[in-house]
């Protein structure tokens, strides 16, 4: 991932960030935040980069266990041989929920949300990049622009 590989404990990441672009050429479960998500609780938090591998490619998490994810987006385009998705390349298990996250349509518009498996989503949806550039498509979700968020070239960023 662009900030963690593997998160596989019961743990919480709040405000966090990734820019760059994440590849594996051979390797599986790539996600331009977080590759392995598992019993973990995400928070805040974005991915800008690329995400690029062989399976379980996400723009946020490649590959989601039992994870509660609010308010993220991912705006970098996602490449894989299978398994990839907008925001999730693959969800193994029931549990894994995606609450007012966002996902870009524009760079991927072949993948869904989620590339395999399913998560229960709340207020969560594939936008698009002049969406992702509008800072209703945020606040029409309960983003925190007071103290949280503000309005950068590209997408929300935090403060």
């Amino acid at each position: 991932g662009g900030l963690v590989g593997s998160v596989s404990a019961t743990s919480t990441i709040r405000r966090a960030s990734a820019t760059g672009n994440v590849s594996s050429e051979t390797g599986n479960t790539v996600g331009g935040l977080i590759g392995l998500c598992e019993n973990l609780t995400l928070q805040d938090s974005y991915a800008r980069g690329s995400a690029s591998g062989d399976q379980n490619i996400g723009g946020l998490v490649g590959h989601a266990t039992t994870c509660t994810i609010t308010r993220t987006y991912a705006a970098g385009a996602v490449t894989g041989n299978s398994d990839k998705g907008r925001l999730i390349g693959e969800v193994a298990s029931s549990g894994t929920t995606a609450t007012a996250s966002l996902a870009n349509s524009t760079v991927n518009s072949g993948l869904s949300f989620i590339g395999l498996g399913s998560a229960t989503t709340t207020n969560s949806a594939s936008v698009t990049s002049t969406q992702l550039n509008t800072e209703s498509t945020y606040t029409s979700r309960s983003w925190n622009f007071t103290t949280v968020w503000i309005m950068g070239t590209g997408g929300a960023v935090l403060r």
